[in-house]
């Protein structure tokens, strides 16, 4: 059995100004600490953008333009405190988990390039990003291994959770879904024998391949389907889209 889910664990999660991860904003970000299932530290951040957090965002997590303007920290402080708590973690090659990790690690990676800020692959080497576990990825890849994929099927952090039995409620609330996503990914790991030999590279390599197979049936699909202008450019990188680590992933 992989040992790591026995360990410390962290987790990373943001809540944006949308789901574009070239063009939105992050508006909060947390970064917690699990020691044996409990939270024991975290670091949150509240953002102003600098940019109308829209309506249909707010929706989401509750942060209004205003709150973020009159509360939040500028991006140019709080940027390069959350990437150097998250290349901190990677470089200690410890266990960091992010359900999506493709969604929110990108959109971290393009704000700090946006600030000049130096990004996550430019502070860690190849092998350091093998301590990655994102739970998403993993639910979609078991099923696609054990060949129990199925027509809707859901695969969102409260459905991941409810089927590996993670108690969660859904709040969208940066801490809240950094805690539900670490136990939801020990709890993947723990209950499914495919994984009980990987070690961080393998897991890490599985993920990756996963994610990429995935991707491009989707966009196969897309294209089959008529529906590029809808859905646009679909990226097959992982944990990083491919414009974003230029290589440095591959």
């Amino acid at each position: 059995m992989s040992t790591w889910t026995r360990g410390t664990v962290y987790a990373f999660d943001t809540e944006t100004t949308g789901v574009d991860v070239h063009h939105d904003r992050i508006v909060t970000a947390t970064v917690v600490k699990i020691v044996a299932g409990q939270l024991t530290d975290q670091r949150s951040w509240l953002i102003n953008p600098g940019v109308e957090i829209p309506e249909t965002a707010t929706a989401v997590h509750g942060i209004t333009t205003e709150h973020a303007r009159e509360n939040g920290t500028a991006p140019i402080i709080a940027l390069p405190e959350i990437a150097d708590v998250v290349a901190g973690v990677l470089r200690a090659r410890l266990p960091l988990v992010a359900f999506n990790a493709a969604f929110d690690l990108s959109i971290l990676e393009a704000e700090l390039a946006r600030h000049d800020i130096p990004t996550i692959a430019s502070r860690v080497e190849a092998a350091q990003w093998h301590t990655l576990v994102d739970p998403f990825v993993l639910g979609r890849g078991i099923d696609n291994i054990n060949k129990a994929y199925r027509k809707g099927r859901k695969y969102k952090l409260p459905d991941l959770c409810q089927r590996y039995g993670v108690p969660f409620t859904e709040t969208h609330d940066a801490t809240t879904d950094a805690v539900g996503a670490a136990l939801l990914a020990i709890a993947i790991v723990e209950a499914e024998e495919y994984f009980a030999e990987h070690g961080p590279e393998r897991l890490f390599k599985f993920q990756q391949t996963s994610r990429r197979a995935d991707q491009r049936r989707f966009r196969q699909w897309v294209v089959d389907n008529g529906r590029t202008e809808e859905y646009g450019d679909i990226d097959d990188g992982w944990p990083l889209h491919s414009r974003l680590h230029q290589g440095v992933l591959a």
